[in-house]
């Protein structure tokens, strides 16, 4: 890692050149690494606060987490429902309450694509707690009767989410 004053700066050749040179013949042990880590880590860092990272924000710092989010973002192209744009900052929402069905926060069927904007929406819309999927649903349908021509009416989000998986597949 880059000394904090270098951070965000490119180096010179020279500077790049002086810093391997003040770095050579310091090579530790995987023993004196791994013994290094494990002093700073958990009740032995300066940080440590007992243990009391709820248990919501260790789930969301999860690789399993993190696969979820890909998988929801995968599933939908890297498409916000609402507005359909791709290249967006994306959130992956899920349409039943993170808190209230802990069953369904790795399941990819309880998930959907907004960007920031239309996820900021959304919940001011309904609020940030106790959502449900009939919310999600409404949401989605209302945005999509407001962007289809001549107000037909759209799709349901199930049936919708199973032509994106049949696109994907041809």
């Amino acid at each position: 890692m880059k000394p904090l004053a270098l951070r965000g700066h490119r180096l010179t050749e020279e500077n790049k050149a002086a810093l391997l040179k003040s770095h050579l013949g310091i090579k530790q042990s995987p023993e004196w690494n791994a013994h290094n880590a494990a002093s700073r880590t958990g009740p032995l860092s300066h940080n440590w606060k007992g243990g009391v990272t709820p248990q919501k924000e260790l789930i969301r710092a999860s690789a399993p987490y993190a696969n979820w989010r890909t998988a929801v973002f995968e599933r939908d192209d890297f498409t916000c429902a609402i507005c359909g744009e791709r290249g967006k900052k994306l959130q992956a929402h899920h349409t039943d309450c993170f808190a209230d069905f802990p069953e369904k926060r790795l399941d990819v069927d309880n998930g959907i694509t907004f960007c920031v904007d239309c996820h900021k929406q959304f919940h001011l819309q309904y609020g940030t707690r106790h959502n449900r999927r009939w919310q999600a649903d409404e949401f989605v349908l209302e945005a999509l009767s407001k962007s289809t021509p001549g107000g037909a009416q759209p799709m349901p989000l199930d049936d919708l989410f199973a032509t994106l998986e049949v696109e994907q597949v041809t």
